[in-house]
């Protein structure tokens, strides 16, 4: 018995040996697991194809999920619910319906009646059939997907009780990836309601020198609309009300771009509409793609920034781009 004992603890099972052995590298879409040794790779128990090496480059369809290669001890993957601020979060290789009436998945050309939440199952909608934006299976170019509005009355609009995180909260953000296909100014929103009903409109705009932004605070006027560089045609784009620090801002590719004092303390009053592909002020339609979609509502505090970084970081991979942003 004693050396049955000894011979567990001194010579133990090459299985047990795996199942404990970790994965090396930070479980991040865009970031790179390694292995000790070359196995099959799994997600959520399922074999990934093609993956039987000792690296595997996360997805951003793989957040939430469990990892392993071969009997190597899971991870899970990083998912943007795990920032408590995050209100709402849309992407499009998930929760894009053609149909409701049975629940369908969207495919490739097909118009889009439901994008929903991703945590809520809340969708932003349209029943009107020449309003709805098409789904692309890869919109960007990179073999991921998007959702094309075509600057004409396509939108999807917001239901009201989703509008409601906005109440009372001192800190919100909306982040989105897009890209701007249309030649003139354009709008893309998302309505922030304040204390006197006003609404923050993200705007994008072409520029004859190559990609750039504008931004735009409808009604209050706060930001400025020149136009803003951005690096990539594709761009993150995130439209920013800090009561906390009392400014209104703008970031592209998540960084700063302008920014405006204001006097503004809460963001009190909730918009009665909303939507994605148009403007909060005379919804006014954008001629854009769009890749993912995340709201951030918070009554007390403005996130880190290394959760603020890992979102933005994660629109960009959604949209085909690595912004490079540190992350950990």
């Amino acid at each position: 018995m004693l050396g049955f004992r000894l011979g567990l603890q001194g010579g133990m099972s090459p299985v047990l040996l795996a199942r404990r052995r970790a994965l090396d590298g930070f479980p991040f879409p865009g970031e790179t697991l390694t292995s000790l040794r070359a196995a099959q790779w799994y997600v959520d128990d399922l074999p990934v194809s093609g993956e039987t090496g000792a690296a595997y480059t996360v997805r951003v369809q793989d957040i939430g999920k469990s990892i392993r290669c071969g009997d190597s001890k899971p991870v899970t993957v990083w998912h943007p619910r795990d920032i408590p601020q995050v209100a709402s979060m849309r992407v499009a290789f998930t929760g894009v319906y053609n149909s409701n009436s049975p629940l369908t998945p969207a495919t490739d050309g097909q118009t889009v009646i439901e994008w929903r939440d991703v945590s809520t199952g809340v969708p932003a909608s349209q029943t009107t059939g020449n309003q709805q934006p098409i789904y692309q299976e890869n919109g960007f170019g990179s073999g991921l997907p998007a959702l094309k509005f075509d600057g004409a009355n396509d939108r999807l609009l917001i239901h009201n009780s989703e509008l409601g995180f906005l109440t009372g909260k001192k800190y919100a953000l909306a982040i989105i990836g897009f890209q701007d296909t249309s030649s003139t100014f354009a709008s893309e929103a998302w309505p922030f309601g304040y204390h006197n009903g006003g609404a923050l409109a993200l705007a994008t705009a072409s520029s004859l020198t190559g990609s750039s932004a504008s931004s735009r605070v409808d009604n209050l006027n706060l930001l400025s609309t020149a136009p803003v560089p951005s690096t990539h045609d594709v761009q993150v784009f995130s439209g920013e009300v800090d009561c906390i620090n009392g400014r209104v801002a703008l970031l592209i590719d998540g960084v700063e771009a302008t920014s405006a004092g204001t006097s503004i303390s809460v963001i009190g009053t909730t918009p009665t509409s909303g939507g994605i592909g148009n403007s909060g002020i005379g919804s006014v339609p954008c001629n854009c793609k769009v890749s993912c979609y995340i709201t951030l509502a918070d009554s007390t505090a403005k996130p880190p920034a290394k959760d603020l970084n890992r979102l933005h970081q994660f629109v960009g991979l959604c949209s085909g781009i690595n912004l490079g942003l540190p992350i950990i």
